[in-house]
């Protein structure tokens, strides 16, 4: 290997990397909003099916939600949201509705003598 060999070839065009008031590339638009639009439809679904069961609590939380994943990942400047919103909404489901669920369970006249008979 000679001196004049480099491991970077100068001649290649190289794409900057993004400034944070630049808008975002077409690509990456274009993926977020099928990604947001799959999202949304199945919500819409479990909304339609929740209205239908008559759980319109739980169909006013879906849509509570999907409002606000719409917002944080739609409105540019709110990069710590988009990294909050999952584990926030993981947290929700997988800590929170338990508990409380449990907690309603106790003030019902839920027991286990009906069950056998």
């Amino acid at each position: 290997m000679s001196t004049t060999d480099t491991l970077v070839d100068v001649d290649t065009p190289t794409t900057p990397p993004r400034r944070a008031g630049e808008p975002p590339s077409l690509t990456g638009l274009f993926v977020r909003l099928c990604f947001l639009a799959v999202v949304d439809a199945l919500a819409l679904f479990a909304v339609i099916r929740l209205f239908d069961d008559g759980q319109a609590i739980g169909a006013v939380l879906v849509i509570v939600v999907i409002g606000a994943l719409n917002v944080v990942y739609l409105v540019p400047g709110m990069v710590p949201a988009k990294y909050l919103m999952p584990g926030t909404v993981l947290l929700l489901l997988i800590v929170a509705y338990p508990v409380g669920y449990t907690v309603f369970l106790t003030g019902t006249d839920f027991g286990t003598g009906n069950f056998i008979s």
